[in-house]
């Protein structure tokens, strides 16, 4: 299956763009929940899990820097974001 299928759009007017990354956590890949926002709105624009080795696609704004937050599966660390993504 195309990783891009299990994206779930948010705002397609808005996400014109792919972002593409990997999740790990102590430097070893991890599945988890990956959420793109508009940076300058606040709105998501879609969301995913990433696969078992790290690796997600988003859709982001083009016009607009975006920020990409990660989830920790446990808890057991606060979330990570990447903030001016483009």
């Amino acid at each position: 299956m195309p990783i891009i299928s299990e994206i779930k759009l948010v705002n397609l007017h808005i996400a014109t763009s792919l972002i593409k990354g990997v999740t790990t956590k102590q430097g070893v890949p991890i599945s988890c929940h990956v959420r793109a926002y508009n940076r300058d709105t606040g709105e998501l624009l879609s969301k995913t899990i990433s696969k078992s080795d790290g690796s997600y696609v988003l859709f982001g704004s083009q016009l607009n820097p975006n920020y990409v937050m990660a989830i920790d599966p446990t808890f057991e660390y606060n979330l990570a974001a990447q903030d001016n993504v483009k």
